[in-house]
């Protein structure tokens, strides 16, 4: 039995889920398009009544054209994710290595500016690991991505813990941000 719903969410629009429910009821999944980020995708979840355990693989979309700026990228990723940031490079850094902070681009420049390889829609979900989104932005893109973790009031970059996924990144950012305010 395969099951469509959609619902308003209050967010950006409307959400999507695709119920694929089986007779043993062991390999259910759900797939969602929200605006609000996964943190909105999990309150909605508490919310339904679902009989059934479920495997839950939550994919955002986020939408790239020439208008895009830098800055409209960023704030979407952090809209998704916290706890994390992504600034982008003029070269490309190599394996646990971090990247120059001279070679950082500016928030303001627009994608287009940058890059050919356009419009685009890069899916990314909390399961992906740092090093795959990273690789995802230069082969998309020809894009040199770095992801930061929020420790407190600082960014730090990822480069150590490239292997580990965004969920975990972002958890791990908001557990060490929150005990850094609780010492204060």
């Amino acid at each position: 039995m395969l099951l469509h719903v959609s619902a308003v969410c209050g967010c950006e629009g409307v959400v999507f889920w695709r119920y694929g429910l089986h007779e043993c009821h062991r390999n259910c999944m759900i797939e969602i398009n929200c605006g609000g980020g996964f943190n909105h995708f999990y309150w909605l979840m508490d919310r339904l009544f679902l009989l059934v355990p479920i495997k839950i693989k939550c994919v955002m979309t986020i939408a790239i054209n020439s208008t895009s700026q830098v800055s409209d990228v960023q704030r979407e990723f952090n809209g998704l994710f916290p706890f994390l940031k992504m600034e982008l490079f003029k070269g490309k850094h190599g394996y646990r290595e971090g990247s120059a902070r001279q070679e950082k681009l500016p928030a303001y420049l627009y994608i287009g500016d940058l890059t050919k390889r356009l419009p685009a829609a890069i899916e990314v979900s909390e399961s992906m690991t740092v090093q795959e989104l990273e690789q995802l932005f230069e082969v998309e893109l020809g894009l040199h991505l770095q992801v930061f973790r929020k420790s407190g009031t600082l960014w730090l970059e990822t480069t150590i813990t490239d292997n580990w996924t965004l969920k975990q990144q972002n958890e791990h950012g908001m557990e060490i941000s929150r005990s850094i305010q609780e010492m204060f």
